[in-house]
C-alpha cells in the first residue's frame, strides 16, 4: 500500500504541532512501515477497506465518514436577504461560527474544544483575509447575519465549504435561500456540499433541498 505525506501548515499554526495529509497513491505514493509523529488526516474511498485496516493497525483512528452530496442546477427565486460578504460584516460572521460543532475536529476526543472552535474560526477568517474562498454569502435581516455560506469555485461546479444558520432562525428557509443565491450567480454550475454521516441536521437540510449523496469517504485521524 503507497501513500504520499504532504503537510499542512495551516493547521500546524494553530494546533501547534507538525500536521499531515496521507493520500492513497499507489503510482506516485510509497510504502510506510511508520509515520512521523504529529497529527496526520487520510481520507480513503468508502470501498478501501484493507487499507483502512492497515492504517487502523498503525494506530489511526476512524473518525466518522465523510459523505458528499450533489445538487443539480436549479433556478429559484432567493428573495431580498442575501447578499455577498463585505469586511465589516466579518465580526458578526465570526459570532456564527460557535455554531459549527459537528466537524470531524470536534468529533476526534484528541483535539479540545478550544482547538476544534479555533480551526473554524480560523478557517472563515482566511476568508476575509483573503487565503480561501471564492465567496461569502450572508443572509442579512434588519442588519442582522442570520446565517452565511462560505463557497470554492472550482473549473465546473461550485462547493460549499462552509454553511451555518443561527439556531434560533432554523426552519425559515435561511439555508435554503443562500443555496439558491448561489445558484443564481453561477446559472447552470452544479454544486457540491459535504459533511460527516454523523451530521442528521446537515443531511436532512441537503437531501429536503434536493441534493443526491453522490461520494463516501472513511475519515481517519492519528495523533
Amino acid at each position: 500500500m503507497k501513500f504520499k505525506l504532504e503537510n499542512d501548515e495551516w493547521l500546524e499554526k494553530i494546533l501547534g504541532k507538525k500536521c499531515y495529509n496521507l493520500i492513497y497513491d499507489q503510482k506516485e505514493g510509497k510504502e510506510f512501515l511508520s509515520f512521523p509523529k504529529g497529527f496526520i488526516t487520510c481520507k480513503l474511498n468508502s470501498e478501501y477497506f484493507k487499507e483502512s485496516y492497515y492504517l487502523q493497525s498503525k494506530k489511526f483512528v476512524f473518525i466518522d465518514n465523510q459523505l458528499t452530496f450533489t445538487w443539480k442546477f436549479q433556478e429559484k427565486t432567493t428573495g431580498n436577504c442575501c447578499y455577498l460578504a463585505s469586511k465589516k460584516d466579518e465580526k458578526n460572521v465570526l459570532k456564527l461560527c460557535k455554531f459549527l460543532e459537528n466537524s470531524r475536529f470536534h468529533i476526534d476526543k484528541n483535539i479540545s474544544f478550544k482547538e476544534s472552535k479555533m480551526i473554524k474560526e480560523q478557517w472563515v477568517k482566511n476568508f476575509f483575509y483573503g487565503h480561501r474562498g471564492d465567496g461569502l454569502i450572508v443572509h442579512k435581516e434588519k442588519n442582522i447575519i442570520n446565517g452565511f455560506l462560505l463557497y470554492l469555485k472550482k473549473k465546473n461546479h461550485l462547493v460549499i465549504d462552509l454553511i451555518v444558520v443561527n439556531p434560533q432562525k432554523r426552519r425559515k428557509n435561511i439555508g435554503e435561500s443562500m443555496v439558491y443565491f448561489l445558484s443564481s450567480m453561477y446559472k447552470g454550475l452544479n454544486i457540491e456540499a459535504g459533511t460527516q454521516s454523523s451530521n442528521s441536521t446537515a443531511i436532512n437540510f441537503y437531501q429536503k433541498i434536493g441534493f443526491k449523496l453522490s461520494l463516501s469517504k472513511i475519515i481517519l485521524h492519528k495523533s
